[in-house]
C-alpha cells in the first residue's frame, strides 16, 4: 500500500509542475543535487 500511495504522490507533483509551466525533472534532479552536496 505505502508504495501505491508514494508513486500517487509523484505523479500528482508531476502534475502540478506540468500545470505550472515547471519541469519536474529538472526540480528533482536540482534537489538530488544539493540533497546530495549537503552529504559531503
Amino acid at each position: 500500500m505505502l508504495p501505491a500511495k508514494i508513486g500517487e504522490c509523484v505523479w500528482w507533483l508531476a502534475v502540478l509542475a506540468d500545470r505550472m509551466d515547471i519541469n519536474f525533472s529538472d526540480c528533482v534532479e536540482e534537489f538530488l543535487k544539493e540533497r546530495l552536496s549537503s552529504l559531503d
